[in-house]
């Protein structure tokens, strides 16, 4: 019996045993997975944060990079781009002063007859009688009588190389070097002013055209006297004026020279005087001499 009783309590306490180790396993792999869990949750964290880092050393030079050349973009330079500082040349000193052509051509030290030896002069009747009063022979004159800014183009009035020609066709086929226009007191019966400005516009480009390296001179349309600027159907100083603000801010686009002419002739009223022509519109031989002396006075060197 004792054997019995001894086998019955081992019985007992294996059963014991049974009921109490599996809430204990279940416990020890919770406790096993909970660590498990911190152990990669940290590995995680620590993954993150040198991702992080990286990151934001990378945004950090990127960011660096940016504001270098931002701040050399800002000079117009690139560094690399740039030779060695010692090699650099000074041209400070080789960067000529650009013309304003916003303004009328200065005054300067008057220039010689042969100035206009290569010269052209395109213009109406006023034109015609300056050559001629001036005694300009040794220059070329594209002129004729109510010559305007369109027929420029279309009408065949000079005579070149024994055919008759419009002013922009010889022109083609002349040597020349300057080139001084005088058109507008025809035109200002046109209703529409901005189809001369627009037609004199096109006048400079076909000239620029033909030769590139021409100097153009467009010089401002005199006055007329106040007697016909009162009693003439048509010209009228008031327009005179409004066209020549329209050359001369033409002029400014193209860049071409604006010559205010019309100061060597003008009363001081802006008029011509009744004595400048005899019948207050082309000029005498007088008042030709002080235009020719205007223009020599009033020259570029490019």
């Amino acid at each position: 019996m004792q054997y019995d009783d001894y086998d019955d309590v081992q019985a007992n306490k294996r059963q014991q045993r049974k009921e109490t180790w599996p809430p204990f396993r279940v416990l020890c792999s919770i406790a096993v997975a909970v660590v498990a869990a911190v152990i990669i949750f940290a590995a995680a964290c620590c993954i993150l944060q040198s991702f992080h880092d990286a990151k934001s050393s990378d945004a950090l030079q990127n960011e660096s990079h940016f504001v270098t050349e931002a701040n050399m973009m800002s000079t117009g330079v690139i560094e690399e781009n740039l030779p060695p500082k010692e090699s650099l040349p000074d041209t400070t000193a080789d960067v000529p002063t650009e013309y304003d052509y916003s303004k009328p051509v200065p005054l300067g030290e008057a220039v010689s007859d042969d100035f206009f030896d290569d010269a052209v002069f395109i213009g109406d009747s006023r034109t015609e009688g300056f050559i001629l009063n001036a005694g300009l022979s040794n220059t070329v004159s594209y002129t004729y009588k109510g010559l305007t800014v369109d027929t420029v183009f279309t009408k065949p009035v000079i005579h070149k190389n024994g055919a008759l020609l419009s002013v922009m066709d010889a022109l083609k086929v002349t040597d020349f070097t300057k080139v001084y226009i005088m058109l507008g007191v025809n035109e200002t019966g046109w209703p529409y002013s901005s189809v001369f400005i627009e037609k004199y516009g096109q006048i400079i480009d076909t000239i620029k055209e033909i030769n590139p390296k021409a100097i153009i001179y467009v010089q401002e349309i005199f006055p007329v006297s106040r007697e016909v600027s009162a009693t003439h159907s048509y010209v009228k100083n008031d327009k005179i004026c409004e066209f020549n603000y329209l050359l001369s801010e033409m002029a400014k686009e193209k860049q071409v020279y604006y010559i205010d002419v019309g100061t060597a002739v003008s009363a001081e009223d802006g008029s011509l005087p009744a004595e400048a022509a005899v019948d207050g519109i082309h000029l005498k031989r007088e008042y030709c001499l002080k235009w020719l002396d205007y223009l020599k006075t009033h020259t570029v060197v490019p």
